[in-house]
């Protein structure tokens, strides 16, 4: 007995022991009380009065509903001259539509204001916010610096394009050139838009590339023929630039031709013969590599019919449909998950299953693909033979 006893302490021990060791996770501190600067503009202009968007994230220890009111208030270059206060809201836009909030209760407190000249003076402007809870207790961001000036939007004066993007086009620069009287510096992105009928299809961000002058610079990027997936035709493209001030330049158009050409379906491989089961299923794995000029993304189905031996085609005269998922073979879902060893490499697999009932002899697989712009690829012909 006392040694059952000393037996179930000692138990008893290393179970305090192992409980000992567990890791103990300190609960999440709550946030301070603080206010800081999320989305305010760098330049304002007031040579052309705009509207400009502003927004401080605020924190507390009780949450959003401890929370009495946010305010930001703009400074002359002193930081003591008072030049106007604006309310800010974290209403989603339902109590004061307009005020620019995005979602309500997340902690971003929003506004919008015009950069009136009769507000704000030529030179530096602070802002800083003040958020006071429910207990009249307050605290202030840290000021954020915007230069006030008379602004002259960028200018475009060039830009560079193909008239036609050829299919299988290797990377060509794609460029405008920029001038900003305030500076190359000033110019904050050009972006370039895919047009059609008057739908904006595809957009990117130019980068800079080279200064010519102070004041002016060279934007662009390189793009292939995978521009032209899933498109075929005249296009215009639209060049713009923007600035600190977010005032935009002038648009410039340059027409494009894309050409889309259609894939190519090479190296089969599947068994060249199988023998017939005389119970459940037998297998063959079949596979067939696709490259289109103007990539993957292009490509619509892979596919294939198969002639039986009673010059009849199966799957009632259906095509199989290959896949490039990468996802393993699943007899539950035999038409998507087909057995394919990786996504996206381009070669195309299924898993076809021959049941005792099949007929004897060869099979003819005449393999196709068509593109998301129609073309239409007839491709190479292999078979099996099915034994007994």
């Amino acid at each position: 007995m006392q040694l059952f006893v000393k037996i179930a302490t000692a138990f008893l021990l290393l179970l305090l022991l192992a409980a000992c060791n567990e890791e103990i996770v300190p609960p999440e501190a709550a946030p301070e009380f603080a206010v800081e600067s999320f989305k305010t503009p760098r330049r304002l202009n007031v040579g052309n009065p705009r509207d400009y968007e502003v927004a401080f994230r605020v924190t507390h220890p009780q949450g959003a509903a401890a929370l009495a009111e946010v305010t930001l208030q703009f400074f002359g270059s002193d930081q003591t001259t008072l030049l106007r206060e604006l309310p800010l809201y974290d209403d989603g836009g339902f109590l004061h539509p307009g005020d620019r909030d995005v979602i309500a209760g997340d902690g971003i407190f929003s506004n919008h204001f015009v950069s009136d000249s009769l507000v704000f003076p030529l030179g530096a402007v602070f802002m800083r916010a003040t958020a006071t809870d429910n207990a009249q207790q307050s605290v202030q961001s840290a000021f954020v610096e915007a230069l006030a000036l008379v602004n002259a939007p960028p200018q475009l004066f060039s830009v560079n394009a193909p008239d036609t993007l050829f299919s299988g086009s290797q990377p060509l620069l794609f460029s405008a050139a920029v001038q900003d009287s305030n500076d190359i510096e000033d110019i904050t992105a050009v972006t370039m838009r895919l047009k059609r009928g008057g739908s904006e299809i595809f957009s990117a961000n130019l980068e800079f590339q080279n200064k010519t002058a102070p004041d002016s610079g060279v934007f662009g990027a390189f793009f292939d023929s995978t521009l032209a997936a899933e498109r075929l035709g005249d296009y215009t493209l639209e060049f713009q630039a923007m600035d600190l001030s977010d005032d935009v330049s002038n648009v410039l158009m340059k027409p494009i031709f894309l050409e889309n050409k259609a894939a190519f379906l090479f190296d089969i491989s599947m068994p060249d013969s199988l023998k017939l089961p005389s119970s459940g299923f037998e297998s063959a794995f079949v596979t067939i590599q696709c490259s289109d000029p103007q990539g993957l993304t292009d490509v619509d189905s892979v596919y294939f019919y198969s002639l039986r031996p009673d010059s009849v085609l199966a799957n009632n005269g259906n095509p199989l449909v290959l896949q490039d998922n990468g996802l393993p073979f699943n007899p539950q879902n035999p038409s998507v998950e087909v057995g394919d060893l990786v996504a996206n490499d381009g070669i195309f697999s299924l898993t076809v299953l021959l049941n005792p009932t099949a007929l004897t002899g060869r099979y003819v697989f005449s393999f196709f693909s068509r593109d998301k712009v129609g073309n239409f690829t007839v491709g190479p012909v292999d078979s099996i033979i099915v034994y007994q």
